[in-house]
């Protein structure tokens, strides 16, 4: 059985019920009631918050975001990163967090997400680059209900404190304005539902270094979401880039899907099979850096996984005994394990605690998963002669002895010399 993705941080249940024909018209984004601009005579924490936003021309951090969600004795943790840039002389944006990527380079806005490979939205930027464009080009549905928006919890909040007008009553919703008070240092805000946003202020940028949303769910359990800020002291050069390699442009997020479907369907070869196989440049598990064209092995086998995945975890002794096997017989192949945007820490952890030696690439930003056309894991590429030429989803029976019948095809042992 494959093990789909299920990190809970973007909305897109409702996707799969959209009609594969004609795009329907896009809903526009509800009007939110928003205060005009903090003037300077707005006093306290909250207006030195909002000027601290409102006047960084260049912002880049690394958040850490924890979903906590309890019930009776049962406890749901689940923790991610992404990581958030704005340059706004430039009129650039960029997010990039798990399975979704959003940049405006300035001219274009540009959105794909990994569960909808072989497609991205392109877009012109909206004028001006504020928080309702930006909204707006992430919402999406049909006439049958309310707008759906793709870019849920996390980044929205921090949309919000760099492009909005009035972050605070943006959070708080549609027609509600924002209930905030100043508590001991932080801000505290509840939105219209009755949930609450605690935010802790650094006292020498004014900028947020810690949130936390704490959910009402009428006294049935509990949720809550907690971000940890790293702010960036300069914008990396590439903070801006957007991959698109095997991917089709377009024109709304309702085309996005269709083209993402078109390209899986059919019930037949995988459409990488005889493509040039995608270039990508990571890091290796032990820091140094890895682009696959730079490559020359006869094979190379890319394995897509992650420690979360029982599966996964299931088939890496198998490639583990596959990768000992073409070692010791000196073939020209290479076996890597492409871990799916887990932190360093965690895979090297679980690496020593499974007393595996296989050569681990780090797919941080998922540029691999999205070029290789992920859409579960695990998933295995074999690529020989810069060509792919088999794709693997899932754990599949007899795959070792596949997998081994493959590479003797492919790259065949070397002849021992005989004296």
């Amino acid at each position: 059985m494959l093990h789909h993705r299920t990190l809970a941080l973007v909305t897109l249940l409702s996707l799969a019920a959209i009609s594969m024909g004609a795009p329907p018209n896009r809903p526009k984004l509800p009007v939110t009631v928003q205060a005009p601009e903090v003037g300077e005579n707005e006093k306290g924490l909250l207006g030195r918050v909002k000027k601290a936003y409102r006047n960084a021309n260049q912002y880049s951090a690394t958040v850490t975001f924890s979903m906590n969600e309890k019930q009776g004795r049962w406890t749901n943790i689940q923790q991610a990163q992404y990581m958030i840039a704005l340059d706004r002389q430039a009129k650039k944006l960029k997010i990039d967090h798990p399975f979704l990527s959003l940049v405006v380079d300035g001219r274009k806005f540009l959105l794909r997400s990994e569960d909808f490979p072989g497609a991205h939205l392109e877009v012109d930027a909206p004028v001006p680059l504020d928080y309702q464009g930006v909204m707006g080009e992430v919402m999406m549905g049909d006439d049958q209900g309310p707008p759906e928006c793709l870019l849920a919890d996390p980044p929205v909040a921090d949309l919000a404190m760099l492009l909005a007008r009035d972050p605070f009553s943006a959070l708080a919703g549609e027609g509600a304005g924002a209930k905030v008070k100043e508590i001991d240092g932080r801000l505290e805000v509840t939105d219209a539902e009755g949930h609450t946003w605690a935010f802790h202020i650094d006292p020498k940028s004014n900028m947020i270094v810690r949130a936390v949303k704490t959910f009402d769910t009428g006294g049935i359990g509990g949720m809550s979401y907690t971000y940890q800020f790293r702010v960036d002291p300069v914008i990396a050069k590439d903070a801006f880039a957007f991959v698109t390699v095997n991917s089709k442009p377009a024109k709304s997020l309702e085309e996005m899907v269709r083209l993402a479907g078109e390209a899986q369907d059919g019930g037949g070869p995988h459409p990488l099979i005889g493509q040039k196989a995608p270039d990508f440049a990571v890091k290796l598990l032990d820091g140094t850096n890895y682009k696959l064209s730079e490559d020359k092995s006869s094979v190379i086998i890319l394995d897509f996984w992650a420690t979360w995945c029982p599966p996964c975890v299931a088939g890496l002794p198998k490639l583990q005994k596959l990768h000992d096997k073409v070692i010791k017989e000196n073939r020209s192949v290479k076996i890597y394990a492409v871990n799916q945007q887990e932190d360093k820490p965690t895979v090297e952890k679980f690496w020593e605690k499974q007393k595996l030696s296989m050569r681990v690439l780090l797919d941080a930003k998922g540029a691999a998963a999205h070029a290789y056309q992920v859409q579960a894991i695990p998933q295995t590429v074999v690529i020989a002669d810069g060509k792919v030429v088999d794709v693997i989803i899932g754990l599949v029976p007899g795959m070792e002895e596949k997998m081994t019948k493959m590479i003797d095809q492919l790259a065949p042992a070397p002849k021992r010399n005989i004296d």
